[in-house]
């Protein structure tokens, strides 16, 4: 009896040392990507900006301004393009991007008058941020392709450096 109380007892350490380590996974992860954390933070208050502007829309009887339906759904799809952006490219551009979603909420919580505006900018923004991120992604993953000043592009050859060296 004594020895499966020892047992059960050293169970119970393994388990928790177990539970510790799966805790502290889990808190390298999200500190290791911080900026996406906090990027999401500040997108949730994004979104619901964007729900309390579409329903204070609803309530207005102005036709100057178009009722925002699609800006909240609007909003998890750049979220989305921006969370696969930030974990495919290297540290400065998350922080970036967290300085972009934060900026845009912190302007459309203390401007209410311009706040449709304002997110709609942010968006906006982040989307060419997106798109810039990815084409610079791309151009790192393919160093044949060679990048004119004039926009046009080519292959690097054999040639082709022949007679950029001529």
């Amino acid at each position: 009896m004594e020895e499966f109380a020892q047992e059960l007892l050293q169970a119970f350490r393994d388990f928790a040392v177990y539970e510790i380590n799966g805790l502290l996974v889990i808190a390298y992860a999200l500190i290791a990507q911080w900026a996406l954390v906090l990027s999401t933070l500040c997108a949730a208050g994004v979104f619901v900006l964007d729900r309390v502007s579409a329903e204070r829309a609803s309530l207005t009887a102005s036709r100057s301004v178009p009722a925002p339906e699609r800006s909240a759904r609007l909003t998890l799809i750049i979220f989305a393009l921006w969370a696969i952006v930030a974990l495919s490219v290297p540290m400065p551009v998350p922080a970036l991007g967290l300085l972009m979603w934060a900026v845009t909420l912190a302007v459309a919580w203390l401007i209410p008058s311009a706040r449709l505006r304002v997110l709609w900018q942010g968006k906006v923004a982040l989307t060419h941020a997106v798109q810039c991120s990815r084409d610079v992604r791309a151009r790192q993953s393919r160093p044949d392709v060679v990048h004119a000043p004039d926009g046009r592009l080519g292959r690097r050859t054999m040639v082709g450096v022949a007679r950029q060296r001529a």
